[in-house]
């Protein structure tokens, strides 16, 4: 479509040919592209889908346990909230970040710890950490293993997009235990 300059008072451009649906799709698009992309377009009788945020601990735990696991938030003594969650016998936790108060949080980092009788050897960790992007590896202080995926929230996540992040986390849970021979 060639676009030409319409006689308006304002001088407006429009594509040729182009009704009233392809212009307001054009207009919204460029709403969206500018400054203004901070605002919602609404179109009437379509609901925007739901989304997952970090602002309320217990709704997101309500999300794992939906999703097979069990989970339970809690209130730490610093007034963080916590998920403590378990998936096939591991346990594990999402650490929340970015918190105004118990609530209203940005990030979850999802963390496990796995303790054993000795140190791991550091070649194992950075084993573990050269191959991959979810679920990065650390020791503490006391050569024990552990693997964190932070995630932000802020604004929030379609459904879809957080049940790959958890479906995601879930595998390196698992692979990162049997990579380091850890035993249920």
């Amino acid at each position: 479509m060639d676009g030409h300059r319409d006689g308006g008072a304002r001088g407006r451009w429009r594509a040729a040919g182009a009704g009233p649906v392809a212009a307001a799709l054009v207009l919204a698009a460029a709403a969206a592209a500018g400054p203004a992309a901070a605002r919602s377009i609404r179109i009437p009788g379509i609901s925007p889908p739901p989304l997952v945020d970090a602002t309320d601990p217990w709704a997101l735990a309500d999300r794992l346990v939906a999703a097979g696991l069990t989970a339970e938030a809690e209130i730490l003594d610093d007034r963080t909230p916590r998920i403590r969650a378990g998936d096939e016998g591991l346990t594990f936790f999402l650490n929340f970040y970015g918190c105004s108060s118990e609530v209203d949080c940005t990030a979850v980092d999802f963390s496990a710890g796995f303790t054993f009788d000795a140190p791991l050897e550091w070649s194992v960790i950075n084993a573990w950490n050269a191959g991959r992007i979810i679920g990065k590896a650390h020791l503490d202080d006391g050569g024990m293993p552990w693997i964190s995926h932070l995630v932000t929230l802020e604004g929030g996540v379609s459904e879809a997009n957080f049940a790959a992040v958890l479906a995601a986390w879930r595998i390196a849970l698992h692979d990162f235990a049997a990579h380091i021979g850890f035993t249920k």
